[in-house]
């Protein structure tokens, strides 16, 4: 019986001395509850200076800040910085 990992990571990176870890969907609807929560609970893990969320779909607005807000209340809330501009990316910052 082998233990599998709870989650992956999809690209690690450092860029200009700042560690990342980036997860990337196809679509919003393949980030559910249990992606959000693996998510948060990876970031907690690795503590990256960044964790970038990936979705290559056209996000409204609306639709970055809810998921946005789902990662805050998945993370207790330690997870705060507002979503950048563009359709595709939702970075949240750890420290």
């Amino acid at each position: 019986d082998k233990k599998r990992p709870y989650s992956d990571i999809d690209i690690t990176a450092v860029i200009d001395g700042h560690s990342y870890i980036i997860e990337v969907k196809s679509s919003a609807s393949n980030f559910g509850e249990k992606h959000r929560r693996d998510f948060v609970n990876l970031i907690a893990r690795v503590q990256p200076e960044r964790a970038v969320l990936a979705i290559m779909e056209n996000l409204t607005d609306s639709k970055k800040e809810r998921i946005l807000g789902e990662l805050q209340k998945c993370s207790g809330g330690w997870i705060t910085a507002p979503s950048r501009n563009g359709s595709l990316w939702v970075t949240v910052s750890t420290r």
